[in-house]
């Protein structure tokens, strides 16, 4: 509530100094108009003394010769009042900043909308008087910078009708003492010349004369400006000085703004914090119950995978024995194949009778070994085919419990990654959980010695 009413006081003392400065421009506006009119005039003035310029070259080049001389007071000034223009710009813009932060502040501390609305008309009020003030030092600096050449102006004027007194005085002694174009004349024709020269010099002094009159009017014009400048200035400097105070009060609120954002901060993130912890929590409480239905199915599936391991197990003695036989046929498919080539040979060539009744007795002992063989494998062939239809089944089992064995392998090691997710989460909420500790009691020192510095600023 202090800091409330604190910017309450700001912009009320923001709103008095906006209507002091709306009066001071309307007390100026009169003098404003007066300098206007004054300005008319003095243009009117410069015309003719433009004019007179044309007709006297030599008063021009004394008029270049003293503006050189008088140049460097005028770039000071020039400078002067171009540094006052930059300063009260760069307080503008401060201005404009700190009361933006001020709205900012007030909008974040809840005050109605009223106020901020009031606020701002304040400030927009401010700044309206801030941009009138400058407009009118800038025409201000426009009238003394042609003054300036109106003075420079009427010194030149003033050197001029010196040296026109200091020929006059010259010519005068020439005649006294003797003139050689006046030689062959009377006395009454050198008086005649004499009045005449006289004449001309003395319609050129009166001409001075007036010029320098003219011109002191138009200085005095001046100096009633140059005084109204002057307080238009020191009002701008007492402004100045009122804006250093508010600005020096803008970076108090500044300061307690900064300090109330972080509180607010470390608030919001011992907030999020506690919200985290707590969902690491529930989730880690769900992984366990997870892990335990996960733990179950585990061993359901060890005690069908072993079954199915004895099975396949069998299955490949099976097919081991159903190998070798197949090799076994094949080699006596091969022996076969050498007996009809060897009958064909014994077909082909004349035989005796006694081959024959040999080569009959050796097939005949050859035809036996083959019918055991043949029924010895006709036996295993039946069995191998009991075997494969009662395996036909096993097998589709076997198919699907690896598929299953690779699916569970899969979910046990995203299941894994998970936990070690879990377990480097819960090792960093409790160092976050110690830091926060720590933090909060820097927090409560902090807050203690603010407690401490209001009770002594309270009692100071």
């Amino acid at each position: 509530m202090g800091d409330l009413e604190s910017e309450f006081d700001l912009v009320k003392e923001l709103k008095t100094n906006t209507a002091a400065l709306e009066i001071e421009r309307q007390n100026m506006q009169p003098q404003y108009q007066e300098a206007q009119q004054n300005q008319d005039i003095y243009d009117e003035e410069v015309a003719v003394c433009k004019d007179l310029e044309r007709t006297r070259d030599d008063l021009r080049k004394e008029l270049v010769e003293m503006k050189s001389v008088i140049e460097h007071p005028k770039e000071y000034l020039l400078k002067h009042q171009i540094k006052l223009k930059k300063g009260i710009m760069q307080d503008n813009e401060a201005m404009k900043k700190e009361l933006h932060r001020l709205k900012e502040r007030l909008r974040l501390l809840g005050i109605p909308d009223e106020a901020h609305e009031i606020a701002k008309v304040d400030t927009e009020d401010l700044i309206k008087g801030n941009k009138d003030l400058q407009s009118e030092i800038d025409n201000m600096t426009v009238e003394l910078k042609s003054k300036t050449y109106m003075k420079e102006k009427y010194t030149a004027l003033k050197v001029f009708q010196q040296d026109k007194t200091r020929e006059k005085e010259a010519l005068q002694k020439e005649l006294l003492v003797a003139d050689p174009e006046c030689n062959g004349m009377t006395n009454v024709e050198k008086e005649k010349a004499l009045k005449a020269k006289e004449d001309t010099v003395s319609r050129e002094n009166e001409a001075l004369q007036r010029e320098m009159q003219e011109i002191e009017r138009e200085l005095e014009k001046e100096e009633a400006l140059r005084e109204k400048y002057n307080a238009a200035k020191q009002a701008v400097e007492v402004k100045s000085c009122e804006t250093e105070a508010l600005r020096e009060k803008l970076e108090c609120l500044k300061t307690k703004h900064q300090d109330l954002k972080r509180e607010n901060d470390n608030v919001k993130e011992n907030i999020k914090e506690l919200e985290l912890q707590r969902e690491f929590k529930d989730s880690y409480l769900e992984l366990e119950a997870f892990e335990d239905e996960l733990r179950a199915e585990y061993k359901v599936l060890s005690k069908t995978h072993a079954e199915v391991h004895e099975r396949v197990l069998k299955e490949e003695q099976w097919k081991g024995k159903h190998d070798r036989l197949k090799r076994q046929t094949d080699a006596i498919e091969l022996h076969h194949d050498g007996l009809r080539k060897e009958i064909q040979s014994f077909r082909d060539r004349p035989k005796t009778l006694s081959d024959f009744q040999a080569d009959v007795k050796t097939i005949q002992k050859e035809k036996k070994a083959l019918l055991k063989l043949a029924e010895s494998m006709v036996r295993e062939l039946r069995g191998l085919k009991k075997v494969h239809i009662e395996m036909q089944p096993v097998e589709k089992q076997i198919q699907s419990i690896r598929s299953q064995n690779i699916y569970l392998a899969q979910w046990i090691g995203m299941l894994c990654d998970r936990i070690r997710t879990e377990t480097r989460l819960s090792d960093e909420l409790n160092i976050v959980n110690a830091q926060n500790k720590d933090l909060s009691d820097q927090r409560d020192a902090c807050l203690e010695m603010l407690e401490e510095k209001k009770d002594s600023r309270s009692q100071s």
